[in-house]
């Protein structure tokens, strides 16, 4: 049997699109080497010690590749456990929205290590420098909340404008229908009152936990560092709607990322940032369980 003989069309697209990313990561690779390089050879850096938008690369496939890795493992223990489609597919009911929901945990303390070891080993710095602060968290954290009373509307509105036009995009549409074939297995998990639990765990807060030390505590912080702070929030939050692989939501997803940087800018820790998209992620985990038990 060929590994993925079977695959969907759009499954098909969607590693096809990793596959692509895989390779403008590779040569995003060889341009650091050259970079590297070329400081060794004029014996001095030409990246910064701390906070260097290089750093947001290697530390982006520190975490990345073991959850791919985890996601590839399975896939084929998969296959080989049942190599009749249709075991398979009794096999992946069974077991998906576990591996999914296994696998956001894996990426999230994948996020928080690769984080921490730059921060308090290789800058030799406080976890403070990321906004890992709870100073005055009660007021910050309102601010968040209050946020997303207007953001995830306006969220919700674009992303439904951005679903008519894929209408006119196959080759997204198919993307589109893959992750959202992944998003129904993560939200497999929400059967009953446990289930409700471990995906309001999972999804509402472990998540957006280190999605935020990630993306706004380091990368945000990286890129504001090497551009200011308008770049910073622009380029970390391409960088968060990218990694997301949703067609229907790229505007959206950047949109809020935007207005998660801006949070975490102005009030100088993670909090705010953090409540805003645990609110997001929350409201999304409750219309799944009770639009799904009605």
């Amino acid at each position: 049997m060929v590994l993925g003989s079977h695959l969907s069309p759009e499954q098909q697209a969607y590693f096809a699109v990793i596959g692509i990313a895989a390779g403008l990561i590779l040569l995003a690779d060889m341009v650091l080497l050259w970079v590297v390089v070329a400081g060794w050879l004029r014996g001095r850096s030409l990246l910064a010690r701390r906070w260097s938008a290089a750093h947001v690369l290697i530390a982006f496939q520190a975490w990345l590749l073991p959850t791919l890795g985890i996601g590839v493992v399975a896939g084929i223990a998969l296959a080989i456990a049942a190599p009749d489609p249709k075991a398979e597919a009794l096999l992946e009911h069974q077991w998906m929205s576990g591996l999914v929901a296994a696998s956001v945990l894996i990426q999230s303390a994948a996020m928080a290590a690769v984080v921490l070891f730059t921060v308090l080993v290789s800058y030799d710095q406080r976890l403070v420098a990321t906004g890992l602060s709870l100073r005055n968290w009660r007021p910050k954290a309102a601010i968040g909340l209050l946020a997303a009373a207007g953001v995830i509307p306006l969220s919700l509105a674009g992303e439904y404008l951005s679903t008519l036009a894929l209408r006119h995009a196959p080759l997204l549409t198919l993307i589109q229908r893959s992750y959202e074939e992944q998003l129904a297995e993560l939200m497999g998990i929400l059967h009953g009152p446990g289930g409700l639990v471990l995906g309001l765990l999972v999804i509402g807060f472990i998540g957006p936990f280190g999605e935020e030390l990630f993306f706004r505590g380091f990368a945000y912080r990286c890129f504001r560092a090497r551009w200011g702070p308008l770049v910073g929030m622009l380029s970390s939050a391409f960088l968060f709607s990218v990694t997301h692989l949703n067609p229907a939501g790229l505007l959206s997803i950047f949109a809020i990322g935007c207005a998660l940087a801006y949070l975490y800018e102005r009030t100088g820790t993670l909090v705010a940032p953090f409540a805003l998209h645990a609110a997001n992620n929350i409201a999304a985990v409750l219309v799944a369980y009770f639009g799904h038990t009605r």
